[in-house]
């Protein structure tokens, strides 16, 4: 694995990370609501990914008891088309699951950490 990937959200038991579209889950768009922008541009059918992980933190404080897990993509990696790095080098991407290699809880200290750098 070259590139780190990362994903955040709630806890999640098993060894993958399977779309909403196969679990019945909200996908953070839907907890944000169509406020959020990013609505229109959200496949239910994908697995989102990031290739740093303060931004998954982010993801993952969404949720009550946020994780944050380090993860390889399965099947065909696509870049989200209506997510822009401004040069910062963070990515995000999209699979169609990803299996996961190791699980973090979310502290509230690493939130207000990751919330205070990026303000």
């Amino acid at each position: 694995m070259d590139e780190k990937w990362w994903h955040g959200g709630p806890r999640i038991d098993g060894d993958w990370i399977l779309p909403p579209k196969e679990t019945g889950a909200d996908c953070l768009t839907t907890q944000l609501g169509p406020e959020a922008g990013h609505e229109a541009g959200h496949d239910r059918d994908r697995v989102y990914v990031v290739n740093e992980r303060h931004a998954a933190v982010l993801y993952g404080a969404v949720q009550t008891g946020g994780w944050v897990y380090l993860v390889e993509p399965a099947g065909h990696l696509e870049d989200d088309p209506d997510f822009t790095s401004n040069g910062s080098g963070l990515r995000s991407a999209s699979c169609g699951r990803a299996q996961i290699l190791r699980r973090e809880k979310v502290s509230s200290i690493e939130i207000a950490q990751v919330i205070k750098a990026l303000t």
